[in-house]
């Protein structure tokens, strides 16, 4: 005696999407190793004197100068700068007026690949000196005073290839008389009005807005003075996997079978790593998810006469 056995041959898709995720870091440069992709490119690497007065370069803190040492950095080293235009240093800005964009350096890191990346986040540590150390600005943010040029750290950031985009920017506030700090410009006036940058490493933490495929990274610097003292560490990137719907493939099998006998074989005729594969009775699940191996897949064999159904979930991503 034959018994009728049948199937469905529809996937059923179930994906989930939390706007709360919780982030993982896929992307850093702890300036020890490098970074984990892409490319770091510094506008020039150097310094004079020994240990170096004035250097935009690699450091562990002992082959520069600095008023009062930074302190709380991540692994061995970090970038430093300090006096950017200073004769001898070998660097692009060396030689340049006190209001020469030349003195201006930059650090550019090419190739981060965010592909399916969501929900995208930056944390970095930054120190500068803020004893006693008279920062210069153009602008008269809050009775400053106002000097020749404008002393500043900005981080930007570019996706596929479109406008750079301000990230965080630090700029000059007045703490008290001859003390002028770099602080955090939140509201973009070019005035520091946030959280200031000391001597000891501190994380800022910022999102960043779009999707894609590449990220660039980069920094900008002006300082073209004396005691003029800045170092950045640990760079870090976080997101989220985006959701994607799971692909339908066809449930194959089934068929008539004779009582008594084994069953027929039901399966999937392909199948996707990070998804699961639930075969159903109804509303009833059979057996135990299968996951998927990127080839086609087996739920052995079935007994019971239905329309059978198969659920994919996706287990990576949101």
């Amino acid at each position: 005696m034959k018994k009728n056995f049948t199937l469905i041959l529809t996937l059923l898709l179930s994906f989930y999407y939390t706007q709360g995720e919780a982030q993982t870091q896929f992307w850093s440069d702890d300036f020890d190793a490098g970074p984990t992709s892409g490319t770091r490119t510094p506008e020039g690497t150097g310094g004079t004197g020994t240990p170096a007065t004035s250097y935009f370069k690699l450091t562990d803190g002992s082959t520069v100068s600095q008023e009062v040492a930074f302190t709380g950095k991540q692994g061995t080293n970090y970038w430093a700068g300090e006096d950017h235009n200073a004769l001898g240093t070998g660097l692009p800005s060396a030689g340049g007026g006190t209001d020469d964009i030349n003195d201006e350096l930059t650090i550019t890191w090419t190739g981060i690949n965010i592909t399916g990346k969501t929900g995208l986040n930056f944390k970095g540590l930054f120190a500068a000196n803020s004893t006693n150390q008279p920062w210069d600005t153009k602008i008269n943010c809050a009775s400053t005073g106002t000097t020749t040029n404008t002393d500043y750290i900005i981080i930007q950031y570019q996706i596929n290839g479109g406008v750079w985009t301000d990230l965080i920017r630090f700029f000059v506030k007045n703490l008290a008389a001859g003390n002028r700090v770099l602080t955090e410009d939140t509201d973009g006036d070019s005035c520091g009005d946030g959280t200031s940058i000391t001597n000891v490493f501190g994380e800022f933490t910022k999102n960043i807005t779009g999707t894609g495929t590449t990220l660039n990274l980069r920094i900008n610097v002006y300082s073209e003075g004396d005691r003029e003292e800045w170092g950045i560490d640990n760079f870090r990137l976080f997101g989220a996997d985006a959701c994607v719907t799971p692909t339908a493939y066809t449930v194959t099998g089934g068929g008539a079978y004779c009582s008594g006998g084994t069953g027929s074989a039901v399966g999937l005729s392909n199948s996707d790593t990070g998804v699961t594969y639930q075969l159903k009775n109804g509303a009833t699940d059979v057996g135990s998810p299968v996951s998927g191996t990127g080839t086609a897949i087996s739920f052995g064999n079935q007994t019971a006469a239905a329309t059978y159904t198969v659920l994919a979930t996706r287990t990576a991503g949101s």
